[in-house]
């Protein structure tokens, strides 16, 4: 028990580091590798009295209780002086600040495999000369090919380019409830991102050699090796609907699975089965490891037998080890492939060696040993997801499931389908308890739960990894064959049927994702709720005979049933979104939610309403929209309409624009897909004069004025897409007041200026572009605080230095998405509190 203790006071610690806003200094680890020395010293001494104590006896237990705990203070110390100086040393290899966005000239090697697409290309590389320098060691590179007849080079891990970069510092957007992505690009080890400038130019396969040699090149290797295979199995699958499926399940490289399959998969809860994960892992290296020694039993040399030299039991553990080695480096060493990997490590050293270690403490371990190599693993969701569900299942798996009594002298056919039945109930049942333990973390880290999962699993478990998988696998090791001994008719039988075998199992994943109880959004549950759930579970999964241990299941349904606070009325809330350069807020009153904006829709194809917008409301509980307001028809602001709409349905839409006829056009690429005009509910065009009061909060619209104001062009749709004519929403509460002016400029400002009245927030018009936020809108609303919603480093330039002036001069408080993230306005009678999530979630890696 002392040993799972400490180690796991290890993991938390390591877990804890990362959630620092600044990292202990160069004096403060080493103070705490000293007391982490000391306190070891001083938990030996206290053991060795424990030894020397009666055995029993109440003292001796306290003793014992004091030594475990001493021990895991050192273990906690250990581990932030571990983990805060592995941290510091990956801050020290930063892009320096003054090179920040400017471009060098960069030899690199591509490290990753590349995803690659006709106009754009993103890989990892690893930084082999910069000028000027210095550079990180590792970056991201964004290819996108310039010229209009331009084409982007195949690409593979290894090459080595010189090309003129853009560099920048690592950024990403930062909202409630969501994940960060400079937390995932920090574990990532990336330390900049690039965009490449000009036509890069190849080096000579003589650089290329000269660049793959030594230790550190050996995962290099490795994703050559893996590149090599994923364009072998994308020719014998050719465009067949799910190859990207049989490529993921080979390979773990998931870049060419379809977006239309993720949802599915989402919905029905089967993620886990299109990565490689443990499951694969440990069917792969089981088969190899019975296989192995099946053979070394049987091979004999200089007249003895092999197994009487090493036992074949030995044999096939170290046989299973090295394949499972060898399938988790080539699947991309994910975190589920590595808690698998040290799981079976473990378990197999421990077998070999005699050591009696319970599979609990196996788990316990591998969790050490992981965050030992990886400090910053605890940041991905699928360190928590992975090694809870296997807790899950070893704490669960095989009680409270009562086999039928079979009579041993049937085997009809009626004896043989109750059988199936049977096992198809209990792996539903284990799969219905790992969902219902997990439900709280998922409310936290997806604000979703699949109700479809059980089911789902219980019959995509066994055809994905019986069937799928080592047929995906067959495939592969035939077309890793050298030529001499290549089949290629047997491999591409291979991966047709591993194809077969997916697209047989769709078919029912699919009919499941479809239906309307297949997934229940979650409200993102509080920490404290999250950790009261988590206590529940654990009592609940106690061995039977634990006192009330079925009431522990009772302490998840505060986290499930949570909802967030709600303004209290004549008090308003909004949120505005870091969705880059473009426009979404969220307002709500105490029964009201309001819209304004989608956020941008981006030229890869994916917009901010399904990445952002949707995934906000949806934490906060926001099962409809009331109101849903497209101030013009910009993708920058309309472009998300596609995302926000496929997640939730709105009571009543304003936009300057025919919002309906342009969806049912096929814009936002929606073409094809639902009836999305369906879901904005009463549709009307914005313009001044229209009002409502919801919540002792007043909401109207001050612009445009007439339809005949801007010269008949409001008649055609074709005006819904200028700056001039969108709509301009006022809300006055009973204590504070907000505009949201949209795109207009400064001549639309000028005629709102007379009445317009005094603003607490204004949302600074066209992102703080330097033809808004004219003198007249600064004098008129006397603004307290301004939000500028903006990208980081766009292209516009926005917001203008001389706009954030002119509202400095008037004693306006700036905030900017991009650099303060997501920005959180409260109105209520104790006043109106700002906050930015920058500051709420602040990491030791932000700005750095």
């Amino acid at each position: 028990m002392r040993g799972r203790a400490i180690l796991l006071t290890w993991v938390g610690a390591t877990a804890g580091v990362q959630m620092l806003a600044e990292l202990p200094g160069g004096t403060a680890r080493s103070g705490l590798a000293l007391a982490a020395l000391a306190l070891v010293v001083c938990g030996y001494c206290g053991q060795r009295v424990c030894a020397s104590a009666m055995a029993g006896g109440t003292r001796a237990g306290v003793r014992e209780w004091a030594c475990t705990s001493v021990y895991c203070m050192a273990a906690a110390c250990a581990a932030t002086a571990y983990a805060a100086e592995r941290a510091a040393w990956r801050l020290d290899d930063a892009l320096p600040e003054i090179h920040d966005n400017e471009v060098a000239r960069v030899v690199l090697r591509i490290a990753g495999l590349p995803a690659q697409q006709r106009d754009h290309a993103r890989f990892d590389a690893d930084v082999l000369e910069a000028v000027p320098g210095p550079a990180p060691a590792k970056i991201r590179v964004d290819w996108w090919p310039q010229g209009r007849d331009a084409e982007l080079p195949s690409l593979a891990p290894g090459q080595v380019w010189q090309a003129a970069l853009l560099l920048r510092r690592p950024h990403a957007a930062l909202n409630p409830h969501a994940a960060d992505g400079s937390a995932r690009l920090f574990h990532d080890g990336v330390r900049a991102l690039a965009s490449v400038r000009g036509r890069p130019r190849r080096l000579p396969p003589e650089a290329e050699e000269a660049a793959s040699r030594g230790f550190a090149a050996l995962p290099v290797r490795v994703h050559a090796a893996r590149h090599a295979l994923r364009t072998r199995l994308l020719g014998a699958l050719g465009d067949r609907r799910y190859g990207g499926v049989v490529i993921a399940l080979a390979l773990g490289d998931q870049a060419a699975v379809d977006a239309g399959d993720w949802a599915v998969f989402n919905a029905t809860g089967v993620t886990h089965l299109v990565s490689i994960s443990g499951l694969h892992v440990s069917l792969v290296a089981g088969l190899a490891g019975l296989g192995w020694a099946w053979c070394w039993r049987r091979l004999r040399w200089r007249g003895g037998g092999a197994a009487e030299r090493v036992p074949a039991q030995v044999a096939g553990g170290i046989a299973a080890l090295a394949v499972a080695a060898v399938y988790c480096a080539l699947a991309g060493w994910g975190l589920p492939a590595q808690r698998t990997f040290f799981m079976l490590a473990v378990a197999i050293g421990a077998w070999l060696l005699r050591l009696p270690l319970s599979p609990g403490r196996v788990l316990v371990l591998a969790a050490a040993v992981v965050t030992l190599i990886d400090p910053w693993a605890p940041l991905a969701a699928g360190f928590w997801l992975s090694f809870g569900a296997v807790a899950v299942l070893m704490a669960r798996g095989g009680r409270g499931v009562r086999r039928p009594s079979v009579d041993t002298g049937a085997s009809g056919p009626q004896d043989r389908l109750r059988r199936q039945g049977a096992r198809l109930l209990a792996a539903s049942r284990l799969q219905l308890t790992i969902n219902i333990v997990l439900a709280p973390v998922l409310a936290v880290l997806t604000q979703q739960l699949s109700l479809a999962a059980p089911l789902a699993n219980a019959f995509a478990i066994p055809a994905i990894s019986l069937v799928a998988t080592p047929l995906a696998l067959l495939a592969a090791a035939m077309h890793a064959l050298p030529a001499c001994c290549a089949w290629p008719t047997g491999a591409q039988w291979a991966a047709w049927s591993a194809h077969c075998a997916i697209a047989w199992t769709m078919a029912p994943l699919a009919w499941l994702a479809d239906q309307a109880w297949a997934v229940r959004p979650l409200a993102s549950p509080p920490f404290v709720l999250l950790a009261l759930a988590l206590a529940g579970t654990a009592w609940a999964l106690m061995a039977p005979g634990w006192p009330a241990r079925r009431w522990g299941w009772l302490l998840l349904l505060p986290a499930l049933a949570w909802r967030p606070d709600r303004p209290a009325p004549g008090g308003w809330s909004m949120t505005v979104l870091d969705v880059g350069q473009g426009g979404a807020a969220v307002v709500r009153t105490a029964r009201h939610t309001l819209l304004f904006d989608a956020g941008p829709l981006s030229r890869s194809g994916s917009d901010a309403g399904a990445r952002v917008v949707w995934p906000y409301l949806r934490a906060e509980g926001v099962a409809r929209l009331d109101t849903l307001v497209i101030s013009h028809g910009d993708l920058d602001h309309a472009g998300g309409v596609r995302g926000v709409l496929r997640g939730v349905a709105a009571a009543e839409t304003y936009a300057s624009f025919n919002l309906p006829a342009r969806l049912r056009a096929g814009a936002y690429e929606v073409r094809g897909e639902r009836d999305w005009a369906a879901r904005l509910g009463v549709f009307r065009r914005c313009q001044a004069g229209q009002a409502w009061t919801v919540d002792g909060v007043r909401f109207d619209f001050l612009h445009p004025v007439l339809p005949a104001s801007a010269g008949g062009r409001r008649a055609r749709d074709g005006g819904g897409r200028s700056n001039e004519n969108g709509c301009v929403l006022r809300i006055r509460g009973q204590h504070h007041t907000a505009l949201l002016p949209g795109d207009i400029g400064v001549n639309q400002e000028d005629a709102l200026a007379d009445r317009l009245g005094r603003s607490d927030v204004v949302l600074a018009p066209h992102h703080g572009s330097a033809t808004s936020s004219g003198d007249a809108l600064v004098r008129a609303a006397a603004a307290t605080h301004l939000i500028v919603q903006a990208g980081y480093r766009n292209r516009f330039g926005h917001p203008a230095e001389r706009v954030l002036r002119r509202w400095r001069r008037a004693g306006t408080d700036i905030w900017r998405t991009d650099q303060d993230g997501a920005v959180l306005v409260d109105s209520g009678a104790a006043g109106l509190r700002m906050r930015a999530m920058r500051e709420v979630r602040a990491r030791y890696w932000h700005g750095r």
